[in-house]
């Protein structure tokens, strides 16, 4: 009997341990191993490898599960490094946060037929159907004002009442693309937009939630130097509700480390020649009409250049601060006359390898050491002005261009640049409107206006939206300005 007790005994102890030995997890198998590059973020590599930025979590996991040092352990989701070694686990390990349930009269279906304020619709409403509506740009005009809701929609309390938050798109016919965060609330069974706050033109959103009564939205704006189609710089805007209106109380950038190849530090911008600095100081050049000289480097890796008279196109690699430019294309080839530096610039430019920014310069330097190109930064909002499908100009027509600043609502606009364009012909018509650097205020906000008159002075054309400039994320150059008529 004796011996039986003892063996059921080593056989419960036995037994007892099978748990602890079957409830061990192994690390998730890595189906990719993926080192992080500068700029990237974890919602970033989880779209790219799951096709959901919700899905970082599961990286977040299987990489903090790992036993092999190789892999970093992440303790803040926002903030990892290049050089990391992630583990990517299989698709089919990869799940989404769990989604919440919509409060009562806040389903999505409802939200998709919503009415929501826009500054972009003529009313200052868009009455969405099926998450969407559409409306002229201006009275007659071909030209619609789309407003869409996107899938961007979280739940949660608000000044302690169930609520919504969703993200509008916006296009209103010109060149922008304008998103808004909305908030949603249930007032007897009906779901009512309570106010809409401007996120940005062109921005990227990475995700929304509501956490401890605070909105926050995940997002990419763009840098101080970033061209408009192509934002980089990631953020987390926190906004609170208060008393029926939304309020930003934070911004916080998600810093990327000071190893990124700035890249999008000299691309987008309009650079004009100003002088060639020879190394043996024997073939110096000071340009006498640097605006006849311009670079412009694009960001799907081709360039514009104006050479004098003549103007061209080809394209360029830039890796780090090293830059060069393949063949370069003229498209005209026109005799530019006595004095013009038209072969010197694009021999030169054949000659570049690395380049150095200094605030508003540009300096390519050779190769062989053999001297450096200066640039300027052009100074002015450049784009051009079209109006809808079959409108035409008088003779004699007159195009006012002003750069103004619009920052206080109850202030009239402080004229701080512009053009005066006589005897326009037709559209679109090309602008560059110079403004004074020395009273740009980054925290200002700034906006194009554009009237055309004939030529007795009688306005035939206006700009019926918002066209804002220089900061704030906003373009400088290659603005497209929408202009309706007047009657």
């Amino acid at each position: 009997m004796k011996k039986l007790i003892t063996i059921l005994t080593l056989l419960l102890l036995f037994t007892s341990m099978l748990p602890t030995a079957v409830l061990a997890q192994t690390p998730p198998e890595c189906e990719f191993e993926y080192t992080v590059q500068a700029g990237d973020w974890l919602s970033k590599i989880a779209e790219k490898y799951y096709g959901d930025i919700l899905a970082y979590q599961t990286i977040v996991d299987a990489n903090n599960a790992q036993t092999d040092d190789a892999f970093v352990d992440i303790a803040d989701v926002n903030l990892i490094e290049p050089g990391w070694l992630l583990c990517i686990p299989s698709d089919g390990e990869a799940s989404t946060a769990p989604e919440q349930p919509a409060p009562e009269g806040l389903s999505p279906e409802a939200l998709a037929n919503t009415t929501y304020k826009s500054q972009f619709t003529q009313d200052g409403t868009a009455p969405l159907v099926d998450g969407e509506y559409s409306e002229p740009a201006a009275p007659g005009s071909a030209t619609m004002t789309t407003v869409t809701l996107t899938d961007n929609i979280a739940y949660g309390q608000l000044e302690n009442a169930d609520a919504a938050v969703v993200v509008l798109v916006t296009d209103p016919g010109g060149s922008g693309t304008f998103y808004d965060l909305a908030v949603v609330v249930n007032q007897n069974g009906q779901a009512v937009n309570l106010d809409v706050f401007s996120l940005g033109d062109r921005v990227q959103i990475n995700s929304v939630k509501i956490e401890e009564n605070e909105i926050l939205v995940d997002m990419v704006t763009h840098g101080p130097d970033d061209p408009m189609c192509c934002p980089t710089q990631q953020v987390i805007k926190g906004f609170n509700l208060k008393v029926d209106a939304l309020m930003e109380t934070r911004t916080e950038t998600v810093d990327e480390p000071s190893t990124a190849p700035a890249e999008s530090d000299i691309v987008g911008i309009i650079w004009n020649w100003q002088s060639f600095m020879d190394s043996s100081e024997e073939n110096d050049i000071v340009v006498p009409n640097p605006d006849n000289y311009r670079l412009q480097l694009k960001p799907d890796g081709q360039f514009t250049f104006k050479a004098d008279c003549n103007s061209g196109s080809g394209s360029y690699t830039l890796e780090g601060s090293n830059l060069t430019f393949d063949p370069l294309m003229a498209t005209t080839l026109a005799e530019c006359g006595p004095g013009s530096l038209y072969n010197d610039y694009l021999r030169l430019l054949g000659d570049v390898r690395t380049y150095v920014r200094e605030g508003d310069n540009l300096f390519l330097n050779l190769m062989a050491d053999a001297g450096n190109m200066k640039f300027g930064k052009l100074q002015a909002v450049t784009g051009r002005i079209v109006a809808p499908e079959g409108s035409t100009l008088p003779e004699g027509s007159q195009v006012e261009i002003r750069v103004d600043d619009v920052s206080l609502a109850d202030v009239a606009a402080t004229q701080i640049g512009g053009e005066m364009i006589l005897d326009a012909t037709q559209f679109p018509i090309n602008f560059e409107a110079t403004y004074n650097a020395q009273a740009i205020e980054e925290r200002n906000t700034y906006a194009v206006q554009v009237r055309i008159s004939d030529s007795e002075g009688t306005l035939l054309f206006i700009n019926t939206q918002a066209y804002n400039v220089l900061t704030q994320g906003n373009p400088t150059y290659d603005v497209e300005v929408m202009v309706e008529p007047v009657n």
